[in-house]
């Protein structure tokens, strides 16, 4: 992973997997969603902890006044608080990085009933991963009023997930460019109507400092 302060690094575990997070509730949504996070993943190399688990690392220096770092950080602390008493929460540490500086991770256990979704995952058998349900509640377009630049960016992300979990025929056509495209050849998409629409995980690109043991 390259992590950036200031920047979200956008992998298979933050499109694919941390949606599922969702089924526990608004109050976890609301709390992570109110911090600054660097990047999410399926495992740390430097730190072992049981399967079907999420690392979410969280940006807690980032430049903001006086006052407002302050609420940020007191409101960061009031979410361990909260969180070591919840059934999912499996650990959390501060992650070190010598270039960056100093950042939060937060290990949270996937929702039981999302095992085999993080199974699918880990396989790269992303059509099978969600219902037609939990696809629309959990990838369902955002509204920022504030930043409709944002905004527009945002939803056709989304609708390229949707398309890619769905396995959608409409989406055929733009996989298998990429493909060709990243590869340099001319395949035809007769050859990918069974694939998934998105490649097999890269673990680098997964799970934490999986270079550095």
């Amino acid at each position: 992973m390259e992590i950036q302060t200031g920047r979200l690094y956008e992998n298979r575990t933050w499109k694919y997997l941390y949606p599922c997070l969702k089924k526990y509730g608004a109050t976890l949504s609301d709390y992570l969603g109110s911090f600054f996070k660097l990047a999410v993943g399926v495992g740390d190399r430097n730190f072992i902890a049981e399967s079907n688990c999420i690392f979410i690392l969280i940006d807690t220096e980032i430049p903001l006044s006086e006052i407002e770092s302050e609420r940020y950080r007191d409101r960061f602390s009031k979410f361990l608080d909260w969180l070591k008493y919840q059934s999912f929460y499996v650990i959390d540490y501060v992650y070190s990085d010598l270039l960056e500086g100093e950042k939060h991770m937060v290990v949270l256990k996937v929702p039981i009933t999302s095992f085999t979704t993080y199974d699918y995952f880990i396989k790269g058998q992303y059509s099978k991963m969600y219902s037609e349900k939990e696809i629309k509640s959990y990838f369902k377009d955002v509204s920022i009023p504030q930043n409709i630049p944002a905004e527009i960016k945002v939803n056709t992300r989304l609708e390229s997930t949707r398309k890619i979990l769905k396995k959608d025929k409409q989406y055929l056509k733009t996989f298998v460019s990429i493909v060709n495209k990243d590869f340099k050849t001319t395949i035809e998409e007769k050859y990918f109507r069974d694939a998934e629409l998105d490649y097999p995980l890269n673990l680098k690109e997964e799970i934490f400092n999986y270079g550095n043991s």
